[in-house]
């Protein structure tokens, strides 16, 4: 009888260290995992933050009307109308806005833009200045010959500005 007890209680013990290791390998993936699961939030967490203060740049600078040009928080525009200033063309259709740096464009500022009828982009024209120090205006006109029609009949998509 002796035997049979022997035997359950080796039999036990044997039972117990497995049991033991598999909670020790258990144990350690879970802190591993957790450890990963801690950085990948981490990194994550920071990547959402950078973007949300990307799509939160400070305005705070920027002049009523003008809008933060969405690529370069350096500078701001807006859509103008006013043509006594620009004496525009007589055989063709324009657009002009009006650009503000906050910190200025030392090579000056490029804008480009599409031109469109009926939401179908048909053409493009581009126009720059050499120079735009910090808070100054300028403004860019946008022409273009040899379209048919009305200007009124065209839109003009505002596609880049940089400053240089």
């Amino acid at each position: 009888m002796e035997d049979i007890v022997d035997t359950r209680v080796k039999l036990s013990k044997d039972i117990a260290k497995v049991t033991g290791i598999i909670s020790l390998v258990l144990s350690l993936i879970a802190t591993i995992s957790f450890v990963n699961t801690s950085n990948s939030y981490s990194s994550e967490s920071s990547a959402v933050e950078e973007l949300i203060e990307s799509d939160f740049e400070d305005d705070s600078w920027v002049p009523v009307g003008f809008y933060l040009w969405s690529d370069d928080s350096n500078i701001a525009w807006k859509w103008t109308t006013d043509d006594e200033t620009y004496n525009g063309c007589e055989d063709c259709i324009y657009w002009t806005v009006d650009v503000i740096s906050k910190n200025g464009c030392p090579s000056g500022v490029y804008g480009s833009l599409n031109i469109q009828k009926s939401g179908v982009t048909l053409d493009w024209t581009n126009d720059s200045v050499p120079y735009l120090g910090p808070m100054e205006k300028a403004r860019l006109a946008f022409e273009k010959y040899g379209l048919s029609g009305s200007g009124s009949n065209y839109q003009g998509d505002l596609t880049t500005l940089n400053c240089r």
